[in-house]
């Protein structure tokens, strides 16, 4: 009999290329991601997905694209062994390596649930993202429950520190559980058009060669190109495009269409980049105990 339930809201990083599109079937969309449930074992009774279009639109097919969601478990404390990067091809040697950590997994067909009625896409409405629903009652989608558990006993696996902008360490009574993401079709894009428009002079305290700075408090960060009103939203992490995805900080207001305030800037980035959202799906996983 269920004693409880919980929502979980997770949003995944995606810290390799996040405005690239990936080009092949099978290619990592997001690593593995720490989030935390009640210590014990849970079912997944429901999931919901917000997942925004390319350059702020998503009226047309952009990220409509099929999506496989892996969930596991730590061992002896120890995160499950990296896939890849984002945007490199899930290989062979990774999903070994990884298999005796997956408790779970999910296909979602995008394309079928985005739909509310006949041809009619959701994202008419939402315009600059789509969403996705299934649950336990969803007729064509009931296999939607999975009972998952993490590890037995006292291990605590802490948040390794590049997660620590968007995830705590277990609480007490919690445990961490892991996600990642993979695409099953070729084509998903998460580009902004949005470039950072911060040359060194108009930077508060930057230097010549530092186009943003490292900060401990809250700043204001110039864009230009596509309205920032359409692409980010509080609680987003955002970075550059680059291969090293830097890591600006997490937004906590846009103030206009080229302007947004972060908490705080981690990491330097030039001029005239394009800035990203690095968690760009959020999710909201419903558990029953």
């Amino acid at each position: 009999m269920a004693t409880g339930n919980i929502l979980l809201t997770i949003k995944p990083i995606m810290k390799h290329l996040a405005g690239t599109a990936t080009g092949a079937v099978n290619e990592i969309l997001m690593d593995w991601h720490p989030f935390q449930v009640p210590r014990g074992g849970g079912r997944m009774k429901s999931l919901h997905a917000k997942i925004p279009g390319t350059n702020g639109d998503a009226t047309g097919q952009e990220n409509q694209k099929d999506i496989t969601i892996l969930f596991a478990k730590s061992i002896n404390g120890v995160a499950p062994p990296s896939l890849g990067n984002s945007n490199a091809v899930a290989n062979a040697i990774a999903m070994t390596a990884a298999r005796p950590y997956i408790v779970g997994q999910k296909y979602l067909d995008v394309n079928a649930m985005d739909k509310v009625t006949g041809s009619l896409f959701n994202d008419d409405l939402f315009h600059t993202y789509r969403m996705i629903d299934i649950n336990a009652k969803d007729a064509d989608f009931d296999e939607i429950s999975i009972m998952m558990a993490g590890e037995p006993g006292d291990y605590n696996t802490p948040v390794p520190e590049l997660y620590k902008p968007v995830v705590e360490d277990p609480k007490m009574g919690f445990q961490t559980m892991w996600m990642a993401c993979i695409s099953m079709e070729a084509g998903h894009d998460f580009g902004t058009g949005c470039l950072l428009d911060m040359a060194a002079d108009s930077t508060p305290g930057a230097s010549a060669n530092d186009d943003t700075v490292v900060t401990t408090t809250p700043v204001s960060i110039g864009l230009s190109g596509t309205d920032a009103r359409i692409v980010f939203a509080p609680g987003d992490l955002i970075g550059d495009v680059s291969a090293t995805a830097k890591v600006i900080g997490k937004v906590t207001e846009v103030t206009s269409a080229t302007a947004v305030v972060v908490d705080f800037v981690r990491e330097v980035v030039s001029h005239n980049t394009e800035i990203v959202n690095l968690t760009p799906i959020t999710w909201e996983i419903g558990f029953e105990y």
